[in-house]
């Protein structure tokens, strides 16, 4: 996302997700901290994999009149494509995937098991 949202559309989320935290102890994302890490990780094995992406278009509405939506797929297409991984585009789903289609997300875990096997 970092690369693919605009970089005013980039700060704008990272200032949602800094004032995010909260007394309550709210699952928050922690972005710059995971990407130094995948970073300076070496290179995954090859494995079976699979990135399943919304097709329904949402968005952060972090900056009025230009959508993150175009941002998210671009990150979802070079997400599998790094990962030389199957990319299951076709969704009939918004965000909440394993909520909106779980036999979706259910066949795809089996097929990469079965792969793995």
């Amino acid at each position: 996302l970092e690369t693919t949202f605009s970089p005013e559309q980039w700060s704008a989320w990272m200032a949602v997700v800094a004032n995010s935290i909260d007394a309550a102890g709210s699952e928050v994302p922690s972005y710059e901290p995971s990407i130094a890490e995948l970073r300076a990780t070496p290179a995954l094995p090859a494995m079976p994999t699979v990135v399943i992406s919304s097709d329904q278009p949402w968005d952060l509405q972090v900056t009025p009149g230009a959508s993150t939506w175009p941002g998210w797929v671009a990150a979802q297409a070079e997400l599998a494509q790094a990962l030389n991984a199957t990319h299951i585009t076709k969704t009939d789903s918004g965000h909440g995937i394993p909520v909106e289609q779980p036999a979706l997300v259910t066949e795809a875990i089996l097929d990469v098991v079965d792969a793995a096997r």
